[in-house]
């Protein structure tokens, strides 16, 4: 396979999968020269992919990386495979001009994708690192292996942050990344406390993210449609003068006829709240929504878009109709 390669030094997409050749037993200590890669895609066991990184010798940073690396333990992780990650991020240029972070804690994986975030939305993924550890591990360290293995991304260029984690893991990685300006949360669990630092910790009273612009909450799982805990952290969030817009998404978020919060309220937190969700037709929300298309409980305070791309439910047994709607 390294001869092969070394016959090919105009080389620009490598893929391998799980075909990595084995190493050589240390007979042969050449370097396969690959100066015009371009993408570096390559999935296989830990030891037999970093074989072979040190023996290609290629740009320092490539425009597509993908690395996917199994038969992990944590020690492998926090010696080799995250201080690489952290190596490489930090030569590539499109880091330093900010970018967006997503991060997968799926099954027994830690996984980092960086994206273009110097745009106005999220820009193409540029490297992607996954991890799989085939340790059984405690919850405990399960948690800290999350931190410690997002910790070595340069955290103080990251501008968009997105992923799927328990809150108790989210407070202890965003207060890092202080450049924060979009975050995009899936799966998370709207409690009491929302966002908030520890009322007992260091950063009791601070702000967790004191760039945020924009929050994008999907599928959040909202127990007996309660979403009353999202107004406290909206004015912790945007007390000073902050301005955030709001977005909500998801197949399975619905907001009913018993939900305790309408649309005002968290308009006159807001700068722009976005709906993109199930609605029934006789839930506060709506009915605060067509109020003030029609010109009415507009009120005074804080003046807010509210842009609804949803699908209007009806109940049981009736028919669904889409609907979309957009008040200023």
């Amino acid at each position: 396979m390294l001869s092969i390669l070394a016959s090919n030094p105009r080389l620009q997409n490598l893929t391998l999968n799980y075909t990595i050749p084995h190493d050589d037993g240390g007979r042969s200590a050449f370097r396969v020269p690959l100066h015009y890669l371009k993408k570096l895609s390559l999935r296989g066991v830990f030891r037999h992919v970093f074989r072979l990184l040190h023996r290609l010798d290629h740009p320092e940073t490539v425009d597509e990386m993908t690395l996917f690396v199994s038969g992990c333990t944590v020690e492998d992780i926090m010696v080799t495979f995250g201080p690489y990650v952290r190596d490489y991020l930090r030569r590539d240029r499109r880091v330093q001009d900010g970018f967006g972070i997503s991060v997968d804690f799926a099954g027994p994986c830690v996984s980092i994708q960086a994206s273009n975030g110097g745009g106005p939305t999220w820009g193409a993924a540029f490297a992607t690192f996954t991890a799989m550890y085939q340790e059984i591990l405690p919850r405990r360290a399960v948690k800290k292996l999350q931190v410690d293995f997002v910790a070595f991304a340069p955290r103080e260029q990251v501008v968009r942050f997105r992923g799927a984690m328990r809150m108790e893991i989210l407070r202890k990685i965003v207060p890092t990344m202080p450049g924060i300006k979009e975050l995009h949360l899936t799966d998370a669990v709207l409690t009491y406390g929302f966002l908030q630092p520890d009322s007992d910790g260091p950063l009791a009273g601070a702000k967790l993210l004191p760039s945020l612009r924009l929050l994008h909450l999907e599928d959040l799982r909202v127990d007996y449609d309660d979403w009353s805990p999202l107004l406290p952290y909206l004015v912790h969030q945007t007390s000073g003068g902050q301005v955030v817009s709001l977005t909500l998404s998801g197949k399975d978020v619905h907001i009913c006829t018993y939900c305790t919060v309408s649309v005002d309220e968290v308009k006159a937190l807001v700068d722009e709240l976005i709906l993109d969700l199930p609605v029934y037709e006789d839930c506060r929300l709506v009915i605060s929504i067509y109020s003030a298309r029609m010109g009415s409980g507009s009120g005074g305070g804080k003046q807010s878009r509210t842009t609804q791309t949803t699908q209007m439910v009806q109940p049981p047994g009736k028919e669904t109709v889409p609907h979309r709607d957009s008040t200023h």
